[in-house]
């Protein structure tokens, strides 16, 4: 072989180890010529301009997914957020959306733990849209848009730092490469109740004044619903007053729907257990799910006249429980399960309708989306099982009753003519008690004594009028200024009268807003705290704790002396 051979053979070989060596070496993750550590992974989000936001959840347990989609909208000239799935339930949990949004934007890069797609299921980052059968290891996936529709983010949140809480796994959507990020994402849900507000009536124990429980049902008749008055009982509630609650009316209805008093009996009490448990069930109301209602019905739940002419309204109403039965001149909406009014402090009176079942949460019109997924039959099984948990339907309405609001105490004015005359009498009076003065003499009887005393005696009755009228004039000036200051305290008064008579209404006002288009749902177990019959808040009376048992003499057991006695007649002591 020549030189030249020889020289051609090393380079054949050093071009071929340098072949093998590029493609047997490690590759540099793609990091290394972005060097994304330090920066944001999404540098153009800006969390101001979210008009879309879509998660998805994967529960492993029972191999679904959840998906969930919150959407930007205007209404009446405010921006709002709603929940399509739940027919477009607002989002009134205000907190939540920031608490999800916010981190998501300001997602920095702390390291780059892996390029290879293989990896993705060790860090928990495997999409659940792509997910395959058996596949362990499925991130929470979320994609937010602008309102260009473009993507602000898209990214697969997986499992936390096992050394490090704050730190966090995630890829972005289409990228085998998994970061790890600063932040906690633990906010990032698709639970409908995670994004409402759950206290549904924003009420405090301690406002409450009053409690009125209606017990009725609905007799559905050839020629209609029919309401039908069972009971009604008023009851005072004040929560440092002993007792704290107080029955002031209690009467049913005769056939004719006329009211019969009803007494409690010498042994009976109120069970102020069941009582306070109620109150606490109110103020913790919480809802699990929602429904619209139909058309037709206004805020304060009385039948617009287009309800009567809507068969399938109608129908949706008795579904769920409640019925348009005729009360005095008009109509209303009336639930077959009674209803309770709840005065507040402030003059706000809820007023709640208790509704049928319903298993599970949604509407007994909702058509089951899950159906239309291929299901094994231990996920149908488990589908079965969670559809069985009892809830009830609720309607909510407010008014305002202005009995509890304290009216102005207004102090009445002075009134100046009878202070005048009350005056003059006293001058008149003054005057008579006087000693009578002599008749003045004429001057050629007076003595010249009393002549040179006469212009002094003149000089003094000037005075005296002078003084009368600047008295005069300072008993005016506080009359005036008293008038001035009852007037002041009694605008003051009527201000704040009438400031809290506004701010009633107003608070009203914005919570049949927020009730007027719903049914709500609301666990079982809550209803039958809160919606009590007669029997569950009267009570037999117990008896005082200091009350010995009177026990029948020849049946009672002997104590320990009358055994000590019985000994000693026997005799044996003597022994």
């Amino acid at each position: 072989m020549t030189e030249g051979q020889k020289t051609l053979a090393f380079c054949g070989t050093a071009l071929l180890l340098l072949v093998v060596a590029l493609v047997t070496a490690p590759r540099a993750p793609r990091s290394e010529q972005d060097d994304l550590r330090g920066q944001l992974l999404f540098p153009q989000f800006d969390w101001k301009d979210v008009a879309q936001l879509d998660i998805v959840e994967f529960d492993e347990k029972t191999g679904q997914a959840s998906p969930f989609r919150i959407v930007k909208q205007t209404k009446d000239g405010k921006t709002v957020y709603v929940i399509p799935s739940h027919e477009n339930y607002p989002t009134d949990n205000q907190d939540q959306l920031a608490e999800v949004v916010v981190p998501l934007s300001a997602l920095k890069v702390v390291d780059v733990v892996s390029t290879d797609m293989r990896d993705h299921g060790l860090y928990e980052v495997i999409d659940p849209e792509e997910r395959k059968p058996g596949d362990k290891g499925v991130g929470t996936r979320v994609v937010i848009k602008g309102s260009d529709n473009k993507d602000l983010a898209a990214v697969v949140i997986g499992k936390t730092d096992p050394e490090n809480s704050n730190l966090r796994y995630v890829r972005r959507l289409g990228e085998d490469a998994v970061y790890l990020v600063n932040a906690r994402l633990d906010s990032v849900t698709a639970q409908f109740d995670k994004w409402i507000e759950k206290d549904l009536l924003k009420l405090s124990t301690w406002d409450i004044k009053k409690v009125l429980i209606r017990d009725h049902i609905v007799d559905i008749t050839p020629q209609g619903p029919r309401l039908i008055l069972r009971g009604e009982t008023l009851l005072e509630h004040n929560d440092i007053g002993d007792p704290r609650w107080k029955l002031l009316d209690d009467h049913g209805f005769d056939r004719r729907g006329n009211p019969v008093p009803r007494k409690l009996a010498e042994d009976e009490e109120l069970n102020i257990t069941r009582l306070d448990d109620m109150k606490n069930a109110l103020a913790d109301l919480k809802i699990i799910d929602v429904s619209r209602k139909p058309a037709g019905l206004s805020a304060d739940l009385k039948a617009g006249e287009d309800i009567f002419n809507n068969q399938e309204a109608i129908e949706e109403l008795s579904d769920h429980g409640f019925h348009v039965a005729q009360w005095g001149d008009q109509y209303e909406i009336f639930s077959n399960e009674g209803e309770l009014r709840v005065l507040m402090k402030d003059g706000v009176e809820y007023i709640l309708r208790f509704g049928g079942v319903v298993l599970g949460a949604g509407s007994p019109g909702k058509k089951d989306e899950d159906k239309k997924q291929d299901k094994s039959p231990e996920d149908e099984k488990k589908d079965a099982e969670s559809k069985t948990e009892l809830n009830r339907f609720l309607l909510v309405t407010c008014q305002f009753n202005p009995e509890v609001i304290e009216k102005p105490k207004l102090q009445p004015l002075p009134e100046e003519g009878k202070k005048s005359a009350a005056g003059a009498e006293g001058k008149k009076s003054d005057q008579e008690e006087a000693p009578a003065q002599p008749a003045q003499r004429t001057e050629d009887t007076q003595p010249d004594e009393a002549k040179q005393q006469s212009p002094a005696g003149d000089n003094q009755i000037n005075k005296q009028e002078a003084d009368d009228k600047d008295k005069k004039q300072d008993k005016e000036k506080d009359l005036a200024a008293e008038r001035e200051r009852i007037e002041r305290e009694n605008k003051r008064e009527q201000e704040r009268y009438e400031e809290q008579i506004k701010k009633g209404k107003q608070r009203v006002q914005e919570l049949n807003e927020r009730f007027a288009d719903w049914y709500y749902i609301i666990p079982d177990s809550t209803y039958q705290k809160i919606r009590l019959s007669r029997a569950d808040f009267i009570k037999k009376k117990e008896p005082p704790k200091d009350e010995t048992d009177h026990q029948d003499p020849e049946n009672a057991q002997p104590t320990v002396l009358d055994e000590f006695e019985r000994l000693k007649r026997e005799g044996v002591e003597a022994k």
